[in-house]
């Protein structure tokens, strides 16, 4: 059984089917497996061992179907001639999946560079409203103080139709430390508006975001 939003359907592999056909789910076995098995909480020992003990395979993560009875869970690929997958969503102490659009990547050189996100060339591809904000790490109060070898920048990248974020670049002394903020900026896709009226601790070379977001343009 598979369950693609609410739809669900039992899975069988039938003798002499070749070629595309149309294949009637037997709802009621479907119905009744589902009364057995099912639990509001897979964090239940006792649920989890009655599923398992009938030759169930318990996994976490997020599904993938692959292919004609094949579906892929993590690095796991599991192939069934006929059985029951639960497509429970959202567990309780179970992660989403990971955001790839907002991923970090740090490249540890001199100066360090921090990045998230889209480039400007990669927003401007897609079609994006893009607007950029950009400004010196030697202009920002932190660099000021630190002096020599505050080489650097902060650079957001802004979708200015949605009015948020879509990818930051940093470069400095801290260069993978400043990206941090930016990859919440990205992920929960925050307002410029919000973001633009926190206040940011002082000195430090991420008070320089709050100065590259006011020279978007």
């Amino acid at each position: 059984m598979v369950r693609a939003g609410s739809a669900l359907a039992e899975a069988r592999r039938i003798p002499g089917l070749a070629g595309s056909a149309t294949v009637e789910p037997d709802w009621a076995p479907v119905a009744k497996r589902i009364r057995d098995e099912a639990t509001d909480d897979w964090n239940d020992k006792v649920a989890v061992d009655r599923f398992t003990g009938k030759g169930g395979i318990f996994v976490r993560g997020t599904a993938t179907i692959t292919g004609p009875g094949q579906v892929r869970v993590g690095d796991q690929e599991f192939v069934a001639s006929r059985g029951l997958v639960v497509a429970t969503g959202l567990m309780i102490g179970c992660a989403p999946g990971a955001d790839y659009r907002a991923r970090p990547r740090v490249t540890s050189i001199d100066p360090e560079i921090g990045a998230v996100g889209l480039t400007e060339q990669q927003a401007r591809d897609a079609g994006l409203d893009v607007r950029v904000g950009h400004v010196p790490l030697s202009s920002t109060s932190r660099g000021f103080i630190h002096g020599p070898g505050n080489e650097g920048f902060i650079k957001v990248v802004v979708d200015h139709g949605r009015g948020v974020v879509v990818g930051a670049t940093t470069a400095g002394p801290a260069g993978g430390e400043m990206i941090g903020a930016l990859s919440v900026a990205v992920h929960a896709e925050v307002p410029i508006a919000t973001l633009s009226s926190a206040i940011w601790a002082y000195p430090t070379f991420h008070r320089g975001i709050g100065q590259a977001l006011a020279s978007v343009a």
